[in-house]
């Protein structure tokens, strides 16, 4: 799984480059400062060079002559640590937005994560967990998705005996679920009242009735773990399991109401699974059944 640390230093010194334009070698940093923002109209320096190295990002790759540009923009601009540590910081945030944009990662898109985190020096910033997750699912669906590429994981991870040539590919903590049909009993009345006619007899006066109502309820059976091979998908908890052979599977669909829903040959009821994420399951699944011989 891909997991990215991060920190950040000040980039190098040395000469302008070309689109900053000429501030004249005897120029103060105070007047360099404020000739770049005025004759750039961009604003100050640190949306400048803030700005030039997003143009860098856009098309996912940071090539050894950009890098020493920005380097040396930097170092014409005068910023501080501070000033470049910031920037990175909002950089890095910048292009994790951008390659999550359309929820897949490339490797050339991971490659120049990797490269940006280098060339800032943020490799001992910790990435934010949800960014981790977005990243490390994002890309291993492109994977699967655009290389044929499916996961492995232990079979030390699951108590299951696996078959001839069996993989397994995805482990997940999972809940088992099953509708089960609820008849209430419903007690309904006006008001009502008690009317003594003459000793031990009475006379209700009002209405009440009685009927029963049926619903369905969607419960938890089990709690465990979600597994899937090149040959099988499955469920083991502590009081429920099962398991079933691709081929068998006629159908499945992920429902915002019951979870991942999978219908097997020659049954009626399905099983139902409830998974934190779906996505790649899902996606494996769908891998696996579409490529049976």
């Amino acid at each position: 799984m891909f997991i990215l640390s991060i920190v950040l230093v000040a980039c190098g010194d040395s000469d302008t480059d070309g689109d900053a334009g000429d501030s004249g070698g005897d120029s103060d940093g105070d007047t360099v400062t404020l000739k770049f923002a005025h004759e750039e109209g961009q604003g100050d320096v640190q949306d400048l060079y803030a700005n030039k190295f997003k143009e860098v990002l856009e098309d996912d790759t940071i090539s050894d002559d950009e890098k020493e540009k920005l380097f040396k923009l930097a170092a014409k601009y005068k910023l501080s640590e501070n000033d470049l540590s910031s920037i990175h910081k909002n950089l890095y945030k910048y292009y994790i937005k951008k390659i999550e944009n359309d929820q897949r990662v490339t490797d050339q898109e991971l490659s120049t994560l990797n490269n940006l985190v280098i060339m800032t020096g943020q490799e001992n910033r910790e990435l934010d967990r949800a960014d981790e997750f977005k990243i490390s699912k994002y890309y291993t669906l492109w994977k699967i998705e655009e290389e044929n590429f499916l996961p492995q994981s232990s079979w030390d991870e699951i108590n299951v005996i696996p078959k001839k040539n069996e993989i397994l590919h995805w482990v997940q903590s999972a809940n088992l679920n099953k509708i089960k049909n609820v008849t209430r009993r419903v007690n309904y009345g006006g008001p009502v009242a008690s009317i003594k006619i003459c000793k031990g007899l009475s006379y209700r006066v009002g209405s009440l009735g009685v009927s029963t109502e049926r619903h369905e309820e969607l419960n938890i059976i089990d709690s465990g773990t979600f597994w899937i091979t090149n040959q099988r998908i499955g469920f083991i908890g502590d009081k429920k399991s099962f398991t079933m052979a691709l081929k068998k599977v006629l159908s499945f669909e992920v429902s915002p109401e019951y979870g991942l829903v999978i219908h097997k040959e020659g049954t009626v009821n399905p099983q139902m699974v409830e998974l934190q994420d779906y996505d790649i399951a899902c996606t494996i699944i769908s891998q696996l059944i579409n490529n049976l011989d």
